[in-house]
């Protein structure tokens, strides 16, 4: 059942009570059945807009979360000694992010070795990226972009006075 689900049901299910209550109420004629059946409706109404809410923001949310980018560390190079070098940083760094970025894998084309992570949080992953990137001393010359996972459409972030297009390898 989705979150928010059962307030709307029982408000809905409460509407229903009301109905009958009110039908009783108006045989009855009685003042505090009237009064029973006006709380009722209003009980019914909250649990309904409190249930479409709470559904709303859990929707948002799981959205949110499930919302993945791909994280391109691309680096000049493209010789046997650089993808060695690379293999070894790819490790490096899959150690330092452990389960808060996923090393999705690599290219080497047109001169340029590039590593993919998969984050929900590109900014900070690299920002975790970087003593290892000081380390290896490969923060030279790197170039650090990402996308949304369903786009095509990067963001620098490193060099921070980057001027040209990114391409991914």
């Amino acid at each position: 059942m989705k979150p928010g689900e059962m307030l709307v049901r029982f408000g809905v299910l409460t509407i229903l009570a009301t109905a009958i209550a009110g039908v009783i109420a108006l045989f009855l004629h009685t003042g505090w059945m009237i009064l029973l059946v006006a709380a009722g409706a209003a009980c019914s109404l909250f649990l309904i807009a409190g249930g479409k809410i709470v559904g709303n923001r859990a929707a948002r949310l799981v959205a949110l979360a499930a919302r993945r980018f791909q994280l391109s560390l691309q680096f000049p190079g493209a010789s046997l000694s650089d993808y060695h070098a690379m293999l070894e940083l790819q490790q490096l760094l899959a150690l330092e992010l452990g389960s808060s970025a996923t090393v999705a894998g690599h290219d080497m084309a047109d001169g340029e070795t590039s590593i993919f992570l998969h984050t929900q949080d590109p900014e900070s992953t690299f920002e975790r990226c970087k003593p290892v990137l000081l380390r290896m001393q490969a923060l030279a010359g790197l170039t650090a972009a990402y996308r949304c996972l369903n786009s095509d459409d990067y963001q620098i972030l490193w060099p921070q006075q980057f001027a040209g297009r990114f391409a991914a390898a």
